[in-house]
């Protein structure tokens, strides 16, 4: 009790401003701290590799430039959190609120992001190559969604996601797994959806205008009210 007691108090000293000044412990790494709230709190380039965050408030954190790879933010609130440039390779994010979340640059190749709701996130120039995205929300109803544009998210599994509204515009999705995504809406501009999975796709009413979807498995997918007619579908596949 007191270590986590010691830990908690390192924490908040290094939330007010002082990261610069204080080093992280070394039992940050692989911490436990489950339901903890630091929400507003200041930790820009902590090392939290590997901890337990789950169920915490963590909701306009400063994460800036943070090591978290492998760390299980499963059911957190990360609304509007500071992700900006931060290593996140193999973190669990199953359930979480990610609303608003600033993710640009951010590394979550390989993450697990099941069921998460990353609606308005800022996912520009993000790694999220390999990352397992079941379910995960991805709409975006207002302008900061521009931001968005050309994300990486070759290979990642987006069975089931819903998509609408989603700001796609240039975005890497070469192999990604859609079957079953929810398009209605989305913006996928010049996006690169080569040899992609959309079976039983919902594709109507989204802008596929440039998108190439060479070599996509189309087979299922609902294509009522999807205009593909300035989209590449073509059989041949660029390497």
């Amino acid at each position: 009790m007191n270590r986590i007691l010691l830990l908690v108090a390192t924490l908040l000293f290094v939330s007010i401003g002082h990261v610069q000044e204080a080093n992280c412990p070394p039992d940050c790494r692989g911490a436990d701290l489950s339901g903890a709230d630091l929400s507003g709190s200041e930790l820009r380039g902590i090392d939290l590799t590997g901890a337990n965050l789950e169920g915490a408030n963590l909701s306009q954190t400063d994460f800036r430039g943070a090591l978290m790879s492998g760390a299980d933010f499963s059911n957190a609130n990360l609304t509007r959190t500071r992700l900006e440039g931060a290593n996140l390779s193999g973190a669990h994010f199953a359930d979480a609120f990610m609303m608003g979340a600033f993710l640009r640059g951010a590394n979550l190749s390989g993450a697990y992001v099941h069921y998460a709701d990353l609606s308005e996130a800022n996912l520009r120039g993000a790694n999220l190559q390999g990352a397992f995205m079941e379910g995960v929300k991805l709409g975006c109803g207002n302008d900061s969604c521009v931001e968005r544009t050309g994300a990486n998210l070759e290979g990642a599994d987006l069975r089931g996601a819903d998509l609408e509204i989603a700001d796609l515009r240039g975005a890497n999705l070469r192999g990604s797994v859609l079957s079953a995504a929810r398009f209605s809406n989305a913006n996928l501009q010049n996006a690169d959806l080569t040899g992609s999975n959309l079976s039983g796709a919902w594709m109507g009413f989204a802008d596929w205008a440039g998108a190439d979807l060479s070599c996509a498995n189309l087979s299922g997918a609902e294509l009522e009210f999807a205009d593909l007619s300035e989209a590449i579908l073509s059989d041949e596949c660029a390497p």
